[in-house]
C-alpha cells in the first residue's frame, strides 16, 4: 500500500485520506482504525487545574514528576490520574515504548539512542529534550526497537 504525505500552506487542518480503485472491506477496516487512532482514543490531563482531553498521538512522552504522573505533548505538560503501569496496558506497543519503570516514550517523536560513557542509552527526542533508559529495560530496548 502506497503512503504519501503531502504539505501544503493552503490546508487549514492536517487530514488523512483514503483513496482506492475500488470499494472493499479492507479499505473500511482501514479507515475505521485511523478514525479510532486519531479521534477516539484520548487521555483526559490537567493544567492548573484546567482539564484538557489529550489525543493520543500528541503524546511525546509520560513520566513520573514527585508524586504524579505527566503527559508531555506538543502542545504543553500535563498531569494524568492513571499510573505508569495503567499506562503501559493503555497505549499501544507499536507506537509506546517503555524505558524505565517510570517512563513511557511514542517512538515517534525519538530522533535517536546515543550511548553513554557509562553504558547507558540516552534517548533524544525530535523536540532537543533527552532522558535516559533505565539499564534493567536495555534489553527490551533493544529487542522492541532497534530489531
Amino acid at each position: 500500500m502506497l503512503v504519501k504525505t503531502e504539505i501544503n500552506e493552503a490546508y487549514q487542518e492536517a487530514f488523512i485520506s483514503v483513496n482506492a480503485q475500488k470499494d472493499s472491506v479492507e479499505l473500511h477496516v482501514l479507515a475505521d482504525a485511523i478514525r479510532e487512532f486519531v479521534n477516539e482514543q484520548n487521555l483526559a490531563g490537567s493544567d492548573r487545574g484546567a482539564q484538557k482531553i489529550i489525543p493520543i498521538y500528541q503524546i511525546i512522552r509520560v513520566h513520573t514528576l514527585g508524586k504524579h504522573v505527566v503527559c508531555e505533548t506538543i502542545s504543553g505538560t500535563f498531569q494524568v490520574k492513571e499510573r505508569i503501569y495503567e499506562l503501559r496496558h493503555l497505549l499501544s506497543e507499536r507506537l509506546f515504548l517503555q524505558i524505565s519503570s517510570s517512563e513511557i516514550v511514542n517512538i515517534s517523536q525519538i530522533a535517536n539512542f546515543s550511548l553513554t560513557k557509562n553504558g547507558i542509552y540516552q534517548v533524544n527526542f525530535k523536540n532537543g529534550k533527552i532522558t535516559y533508559a533505565s539499564r534493567r529495560y536495555m534489553q527490551k530496548i533493544k529487542k522492541e526497537y532497534f530489531s
